[in-house]
């Protein structure tokens, strides 16, 4: 029984051992700074950077404004139509024609 005791606790340990020592060699590396090559253009200069996610910041604004104006668009013709529709039936009701007045 003690042996199926330890078998089964090493299977559960060892995946979980294995990871945290790649994990302990791979944080440990050292970079090579000759391979390194020259900096990437997009994270030189970091100025430039904030000027282009403002202006993509704007633009996506406008998308989404202009999305929200298209999708509402159609339930405020509806209103403004149901609007109009009830004054409509309300200038036409008298007393004689009145359902809710009988």
């Amino acid at each position: 029984m003690s042996r199926l005791t330890l078998f089964i606790a090493a299977a559960i340990l060892a995946p979980i051992a294995s990871t945290q020592a790649y994990a302990q060699n791979a944080c440990g590396q050292v970079i090579d700074m000759d391979r390194m090559g020259a900096p990437v253009k997009y994270c030189n200069n970091m100025y430039d950077r904030q000027f282009e996610y403002r202006k993509q910041r704007i633009e996506f604004r406008q998308k989404i404004d202009d999305r929200r104006e298209e999708y509402a668009a159609p339930a405020i013709e509806a209103y403004n139509k149901y609007k109009k529709d009830l004054a409509d039936l309300n200038n036409e009701r008298t007393h004689e024609n009145d359902v809710v007045a009988r």
